[in-house]
């Protein structure tokens, strides 16, 4: 299953034959590919079985037995590291290029299950006929909103949390998890926590 580049994002980006994503995170197929040892073709089928290779593995270590799901989470792999610019983003000094996919598989893994896990109170595009007041849907809405948007924050840098906060202020009591490492970065994270906060905004004000 090959993956073409959509509009907007730089092939370059893209695990895809001779781009410099693929040099940097498979040099071996890079090199066979630049070569002549490989066709394109076969450069693209070699691409997917890594890539398959390693969802699986972070499924298994995640204890996620649904096999089905891999060819999306491939997919998902595939765009994922041209959307963050992983291959811009790597360094060799601390670590090396499997455990990197590696660690964006899982980080896919986990935004999976967590939207299969902890689905919305109320669907997002009927937020806004919601009753007003202190009814029990109500407030199950806003703990679910707030629940995801914990989920989000955690992913932010100091200095976007800096900035939701200046633009919201305190932001409903949240406090980054003392001692977290430092993770890759999810582009989806900074908007869906804006989306959530101006969502929370405006119910407030309505209520």
């Amino acid at each position: 299953m090959a993956t073409t580049p959509k509009a907007g994002l730089v092939g370059e980006q893209w695990l895809v034959p001779g781009s410099q994503t693929l040099y940097v995170l498979m040099p071996e197929l890079y090199l066979a590919y630049e070569l002549g040892e490989l066709s394109e073709s076969e450069t693209f089928a070699a691409i997917e079985r890594q890539l398959l290779a390693i969802v699986t593995g972070a499924m298994t270590d995640l204890g996620v037995g649904d096999r089905s799901l891999a060819d999306d989470l491939v997919q998902s792999l595939h765009e994922r590291v041209a959307t963050m610019g992983a291959g811009a983003r790597f360094d060799p000094l601390r670590t090396t290029p499997v455990p990197y996919l590696y660690g964006i598989a899982r980080m896919l893994i986990r935004e999976h299950l967590w939207r299969r896990e902890r689905p919305r109170t109320v669907p997002h595009e009927v937020m806004g006929r919601v009753p007003t007041g202190t009814s029990q849907l109500d407030r199950a809405v806003r703990k679910e909103l707030l629940e995801e948007l914990r989920y989000w924050l955690d992913q932010l840098s100091p200095g976007e949390i800096r900035a939701l906060v200046s633009e919201f202020g305190p932001l409903f009591d949240y406090s980054p998890p003392k001692g977290r490492r430092r993770r890759l970065r999810n582009p989806d994270a900074l908007p869906r926590a804006l989306e959530i906060l101006r969502e929370l905004a405006a119910h407030q004000i309505e209520q």
